[in-house]
């Protein structure tokens, strides 16, 4: 998560820094990577990471959402990924 201060100065107050993506996920297939800061999941504005957890666990796994990031403070993108089961642990 983006310090507040920093996201309301540089993004508005809102945003969601992606700090880890792992090799074979979805975010990795859409070319996320570290540093992107996601602005929308879905069409709704996103401050924290709970705001992005509450729009993916409100689909289904199989659907698609939307993606709206930054990367490097200027460069605008949207990642499509498609909703998996998250991986059981042993």
């Amino acid at each position: 998560e983006i310090n507040p201060l920093y996201r309301k100065q540089f993004y508005g107050g809102v945003g969601v820094q992606v700090v880890q993506v792992w090799d074979g996920t979805p975010a990795s297939d859409a070319g996320m990577v570290p540093g992107d800061v996601i602005l929308e999941v879905g069409g709704v504005t996103v401050a924290d990471e709970y705001d992005v957890y509450r729009v993916i666990f409100n689909h289904s796994v199989g659907e698609t959402l939307r993606f709206a990031a930054l990367r490097d403070k200027k460069e605008q993108l949207e990642f499509e990924l498609l909703l998996q089961e998250f991986p059981r642990q042993p």
